[in-house]
């Protein structure tokens, strides 16, 4: 278990003593935090305190790699699909879907079955810029056994493309539809 004390200390290191102030008040200790990581230290604590008791991370991982999570999602850019615009080509952006294993749930569902894995899944739509690698579009998430590449991408990215654009896909995709090329 580790304390809000403690993990606000172990926010102090990653920023390596920049705003580290000798003798600062816990109060402004907390503020510090939220400015960083976007949540409250208690509540940082019992997320961390809920991972390790109902997931299987490995004990490697430590309060300093959650802390370094939260960072990244609070200050990473945000999904943008303007950011697609930086090519002047027909095909801005290239789609799939991709699947992530979760627990297999009781009784066996074969909606959430997975043909990549042969278990339990949730199925992400991830498009991405192709001049620039920006992840610009995600959708989901969706039963992996129900939801196909093909069903997914009519539900939004469809209707964003302007008129003349396309994505790039691969085979998941194969209809007669005009927004794909497939590769």
């Amino acid at each position: 278990m580790v304390s809000v004390h403690e993990l606000i200390s172990i926010s102090e290191t990653i920023l390596s003593g920049r705003e580290r102030k000798r003798g600062r008040k816990r109060a402004r200790a907390g503020e510090s935090f939220v400015a960083l990581f976007k949540v409250m230290p208690f509540v940082a604590m019992e997320v961390w305190e809920h991972l390790q008791e109902h997931t299987n991370i490995p004990r490697r991982i430590k309060p300093k790699h959650f802390l370094w999570t939260l960072f990244f999602l609070k200050h990473y850019k945000v999904i943008l699909w303007e950011n697609r615009l930086e090519s002047s080509a027909a095909a801005k952006v290239s789609v799939d879907g991709t699947d992530f294993r979760t627990v297999e749930y009781y009784p066996f569902d074969p909606r959430r079955c997975s043909h990549k894995f042969k278990c339990a899944a949730l199925r992400y739509e991830v498009a991405i810029a192709i001049k620039t690698g920006f992840i610009v579009h995600v959708k989901g998430p969706f039963k992996a056994g129900t939801w196909t590449d093909k069903k997914i991408v009519k539900l939004e990215l469809h209707g964003k493309l302007a008129p003349g654009e396309y994505y790039l896909a691969d085979g998941g995709y194969t209809n007669k539809n005009i927004h794909t090329c497939l590769t």
